[in-house]
C-alpha cells in the first residue's frame, strides 16, 4: 500500500504545476489547473487543499481570489 501524500509534497506539487505553465514571480494560476495534476492516481482533491493551505501558510503562494493564486518570490525559489 503506497502512503498518502503529505502536504509538504502536495504543496510541492502545485508549485511544478506553476513550473509547467512557464510561469514565474507574481504570476497567476487559475484554480482549475490544479485539477488535472491532482486527478492522476494516488492523488485527490483532498490533497489539492491541504496543498494549497500548506503552500500559502508557507508563503509559497497567495490568494488572489476564491479561485486563482499568485506565485510569491519564495514560492519561485522553493520550486
Amino acid at each position: 500500500m503506497t502512503q498518502a501524500p503529505t502536504a509538504e509534497s502536495s504543496a510541492r506539487r502545485i508549485l511544478e504545476v506553476f513550473l509547467n505553465h512557464n510561469l514565474g514571480d507574481g504570476d497567476v494560476l487559475q484554480t482549475d489547473s490544479f485539477i488535472a495534476p491532482f486527478s492522476k492516481p494516488g492523488w485527490g482533491s483532498g490533497d489539492l487543499d491541504a496543498g494549497l493551505d500548506y503552500a500559502v501558510a508557507e508563503d509559497w503562494i497567495e490568494l488572489v481570489s476564491s479561485h486563482s493564486y499568485r506565485l510569491t518570490a519564495e514560492g519561485f525559489a522553493e520550486a
